[in-house]
């Protein structure tokens, strides 16, 4: 169970378990093993001698390499004599001041704890290692910036992790550099700890200066001046019970300008980017919305001017826009009905004009037709509703397409007979002429489509046709909530009486 602790937590150098009668249980990880061996385990049981102990070494895989007595320099030692036991109080977290471990001569930091336990009443503590070459291997590897550097040190200022040096690349000349603060005759003496004035750092050296200097204020950011330029520095407490350790770095002010010049240009790189994907996006985003509305506003133009043609379906997922074209299409639909029951060139003059129909009339020469189909009756008595009325439609659909084609206004559809007149709404000059013509080609096309008729068993539909031309009341009769365009007047009863 301890073995996966040390794997999972590698700054951990090694964890004891010990009794208030001199038991001590160590699981220590020994890179003095190299590929042999990796753990080191130890048992010293002091009140029962040297003879109660033993050393077993292990393999990575845990497999049992050698196991011998205690060592000679082991034989008298006793755990509730080091550091870690001597100071720890029940129940109280307790860190040593830095230190010589016993079996590497390193220097380090322990916390421990002592607890009793509830079933025999012992006093018991677990310990475990940190070495200050773990410690310093992390430091020297941070860089805050490009030129800045990391370092940890004790309340003395003492240091407890080295920063990045070229003098020391790997663990072992680190490892080295540590062990020059002492001779370690005795490894139960506190550590002698190297300054930043020991070792040659300057910076490191000004740093801890003004930072010490400060006073209480001993947690913010401060700039100090060292090796000819100006210098930022900021410590952080770390609280170990009675004592306390501080993080420290120091980055060059040439560091922050410099990256405040490439953060300026980085914001402005990304600001202007930012800006041509938004514009980007705007346009995107005004055409998704656009071009449905342009062929909406397209599409109301021509039904403005009567144009009642069909017309493409406006698509969208705008929601509003869907609805908007949804209702337009209904109105197209509307119109298109109505337009069959009212001349469409009066109401598109009307539009142009931007007038409103109103009651009233005016006096004006104009050309009137009536026409009749002779015995319509019989023909209608003789035929099914559905024939009967499909085959006036084609008859209404050659006899209107005339008529218009000579400039006429085809005033209504009574029965089976057709009002129009020439000369109004718009002033026609040879108002006569063209509804003349306009007769002609109605009687040619009836002939040819009787004929056509006749061959399909169908009845033929002989056509009488009654022309007048003359002064005439023409213009919108009726109620305000029903009109009529229509002609008033003798011209008007002389062209119905001449097609009788």
């Amino acid at each position: 169970m301890y073995i996966p602790l040390l794997d999972q937590h590698r700054q951990i150098t090694s964890m004891m378990l010990i009794r208030d009668d001199g038991l001590e249980y160590l699981l220590f990880r020994d890179l003095r093993g190299g590929d042999d061996y990796e753990w080191y385990n130890r048992l010293v049981w002091a009140d029962k001698g040297p003879a109660a102990g033993y050393v077993v070494r292990w393999t990575r895989d845990l497999q049992l390499h050698s196991g011998e007595p205690l060592p000679d320099d082991a034989r008298d030692y006793d755990p509730r004599r080091r550091p870690f036991y001597t100071g720890a109080d029940l129940e109280e977290i307790h860190w040593t001041s830095p230190y010589y471990f016993f079996i590497t001569k390193d220097a380090g930091l322990t916390v421990s704890q002592k607890w009793r336990d509830p079933a025999s009443g012992q006093i018991r503590l677990v310990a475990f290692d940190l070495l200050l070459r773990d410690l310093s291997d992390f430091t020297s590897s941070l860089r805050p910036s490009p030129n800045g550097t990391a370092f940890v040190v004790h309340d003395d200022g003492s240091l407890v992790g080295l920063p990045a040096d070229a003098r020391w690349t790997n663990s072992d000349e680190i490892r080295e550099i540590l062990r020059k603060a002492s001779n370690q005759a005795d490894s139960d003496q506190a550590a002698t700890l190297l300054t930043p004035e020991d070792l040659g750092l300057t910076v490191v050296g000004d740093a801890v200066s003004a930072w010490r200097d400060r006073g209480d204020d001993q947690q913010g950011v401060f700039s100090f001046r060292s090796d000819g330029g100006a210098w930022w520095s900021g410590f952080r407490k770390f609280d170990l019970h009675d004592q306390a350790l501080w993080i420290g770095i120091a980055v060059p002010e040439s560091d922050f300008l410099g990256e405040a010049e490439r953060q300026r240009y980085t914001v402005l790189a990304v600001s202007t980017a930012a800006v041509l994907l938004a514009l980007l996006l705007a346009g995107i985003v005004a055409r998704h919305f656009s071009r449905p509305l342009e062929a909406l506003a397209e599409q109301s133009a021509k039904i403005r001017d009567l144009n009642l043609a069909d017309a493409p379906a406006v698509r969208s997922s705008v929601r509003e826009i869907k609805q908007l074209a949804e209702a337009q299409s209904q109105m197209l639909t509307g119109i298109r009905s109505f337009s069959r029951y009212v001349s469409v060139a009066l109401v598109r003059d009307l539009v142009r004009r931007g007038e409103v129909a109103m009651i009233g009339g005016k006096r004006t020469s104009l050309t009137v037709l009536f026409t009749d189909i002779r015995n319509f009756t019989r023909i209608a008595e003789s035929m099914r509703p559905e024939d009967l009325t499909r085959h006036m439609s084609d008859y209404f659909q050659l006899m209107i397409t005339a008529l218009q084609s000579e400039s006429g206004t085809v005033d209504k559809i009574v029965g089976d007979g057709i009002v129009a007149f020439w000369g109004a709404p718009d002033p026609l000059d040879h108002h006569a002429v063209h509804a003349v013509s306009a007769v002609l080609k109605c009687q040619r096309l009836l002939s040819d489509q009787n004929q056509r008729w006749r061959e399909e068993g169908r009845p033929e539909l002989t056509t009488h046709f009654g022309l007048c031309t003359g002064a005439a009341v023409v213009g919108n009769v009726g109620a305000p909530e029903r009109l009529s365009y229509t002609a008033l007047g003798d011209t008007v009863n002389t062209a119905s009486r001449l097609e009788a």
